[in-house]
């Protein structure tokens, strides 16, 4: 079996994708190939390139209402181990429940033993969104799986759990060439905005209008079998995603997701909660080349 060969391009902010799809040509492999631009509403959730140009950099606003439903929903019932529990811990004091005994006898003021209240919780999560599927994935799960996603993400920030997301918006293969490009959308230190995120999460474009424009331009690529259908997802399924994974060399730090995942679990966000915390992946040695925009 040969070995297979990972592409993969880090960009370190939505700007920098934009930029660098604008600024180059068509690689030789692709240049007479136009999806990006030639697709449909119906197939692609836009009317054009520049419509998705323009969503991508203003803010995608049409499903906000449905997400701030969700989120105000969840946020009042869900219970799990990421919401910060209160706990107790003992100290000495003036004044307490019961008291210390050999501060007292020593006539020390703090003879008392009280207790703080303090949380414990997981203070980051460092999540990858995988974003891709095949020619007749229904558009409306990219929008199903990311509000319910984008509801978990911010239940995290509301309960000081930092999230790092980036999303992997070409997952495609061809031939032995796996391609992984993948773009920072929130560092942990970065307010969540919810109107920015939400077109890289939960709009079809992100991944059939922006990512095929990537693979119409990147300069790494070198299987020319991708000009045939744009190459073959290799997340098309949940059960696919492990196998992915494993190509791909993916860090065993990350919490790894699919929208094929989300939509298994019933877009369940207890169990998506649950898969956030628990979930652990491990690293291949895989031939791979890695692109490394600035700031990334």
């Amino acid at each position: 079996m040969s070995e297979t060969h990972v592409v993969k391009e880090e960009f370190g902010s939505i700007g920098e994708l934009m930029d660098t799809l604008k600024s180059r040509p068509n690689n030789k492999h692709m240049k007479n190939q136009d999806s990006s631009r030639s697709n449909d509403k119906s197939f692609s959730g836009s009317e054009s390139y520049e419509e998705a140009e323009q969503l991508i950099r203003t803010g995608y606003t049409e499903i906000l209402p449905k997400v701030k439903e969700k989120m105000a929903k969840m946020e009042k019932s869900l219970q799990t181990e990421f919401i910060k529990v209160p706990k107790m811990r003992p100290r000495n004091a003036v004044v307490g429940y019961v008291p210390n005994v050999p501060n007292a006898l020593l006539g020390l003021p703090e003879s008392m033993i009280n207790s703080d209240r303090f949380t414990q919780k997981q203070k980051t999560i460092d999540i990858m969104y995988i974003m891709g599927g095949n020619y007749g994935t229904d558009a409306k799960l990219w929008i199903d799986a990311g509000i319910v996603l984008l509801s978990a993400i911010k239940i995290l920030e509301s309960n000081r759990i930092s999230v790092k997301l980036k999303v992997c918006f070409m997952p495609s293969e061809s031939g032995d060439e796996l391609m992984m490009p993948s773009v920072l959308i929130k560092d942990y230190a970065q307010r969540l905005d919810l109107q920015k995120i939400c077109f890289p999460m939960a709009h079809p474009s992100m991944f059939r209008r922006i990512g095929f424009k990537w693979l119409e331009t990147t300069p790494d690529m070198t299987d020319s079998g991708f000009a045939w259908g744009y190459g073959r997802s290799p997340s098309d399924t949940a059960s696919a995603v492990p196998r992915l994974i494993e190509k791909a060399g993916l860090d065993k730090e990350q919490r790894i997701i699919s929208a094929q995942i989300i939509k298994e679990m019933g877009y369940d966000i207890s169990k998506l909660m649950l898969y956030l915390k628990t979930n652990q992946n491990g690293k291949s040695n895989q031939k791979s080349s890695t692109r490394r925009k600035r700031g990334s």
